[in-house]
């Protein structure tokens, strides 16, 4: 993340923020063939401007099949509703598992976060 610590607080080019992203939420729901959980956005959905910034990817063949994980790290500024039990979409249908996040800044409430995000490919139920 491109930012700078002026008086204790972290700076951020907000010209940076160029994705949209929505928060998605684990949805659970039960029919005859059991239980099954999906991903789904609020209504109306959480959404804010980020930077997502590619760290490191693998491809390898597990099976067969060519499977790739890509790692990224997605930076916002501060939400309190924001944690690991969520998954973010981007603007193209991207998804990402949040692992962790950061605070960063001294005051929360005027800082900003870093997720630290696995990305596991295009929607498939959004």
């Amino acid at each position: 993340m491109p930012a700078k610590l002026i008086d204790g607080e972290v700076v951020m080019d907000p010209r940076l923020l160029v994705h949209r992203i929505t928060f998605l939420d684990s949805v659970t729901a039960t029919d005859v063939s059991g239980t099954t959980q999906s991903w789904k956005a609020g209504n109306p959905p959480e959404q804010c401007w980020a930077e997502i910034l590619p760290m490191r990817g693998t491809d390898v063949v597990k099976n067969g099949l060519d499977v790739s994980k890509t790692y990224a790290t997605v930076t916002i500024r501060y939400r309190a509703s924001v944690n690991p039990t969520r998954q973010i979409q981007d603007q193209l249908g991207n998804v990402f598992i949040i692992q962790n996040l950061t605070i960063l800044g001294q005051r929360a409430s005027r800082g900003w976060m870093e997720l630290q995000c696995l990305g596991v490919g295009a929607a498939a139920n959004g």
